[in-house]
């Protein structure tokens, strides 16, 4: 692995391979690397893409069908103006 500054790592085995995501804060984007025996790893940064301003995140096993509608969500919340749906939520609550 390259040298650089990490933080919050987080790791999750996906068939024989072990993937290790981690905040590369100084550079302002996430990292992985990958291995298949804990010993050799091959840092695969440059295909990894992340949605902007990711930090410190976690990793967890969903079922499909909930990943499909989050994959949706994140859809129409780009395609939506996000200052109208937070001025909504602020006139909703009360």
């Amino acid at each position: 692995m390259r040298p650089f500054i990490r933080s919050g790592p987080s790791a999750i085995r996906i068939g024989d391979t072990w993937y290790v995501y981690f905040d590369m804060y100084r550079k302002h984007r996430y990292g992985v690397v990958i291995s298949k025996d804990l010993e050799n790893w091959e840092d695969i940064t440059d295909k990894l893409n992340m949605p902007k301003g990711a930090e410190h995140g976690s990793i967890f096993r969903a079922p499909k069908s909930v990943v499909e509608k989050l994959l949706k969500l994140r859809t129409l919340i780009s395609i939506l103006d996000i200052s109208s749906v937070r001025q909504y939520d602020r006139h909703s609550s009360n």
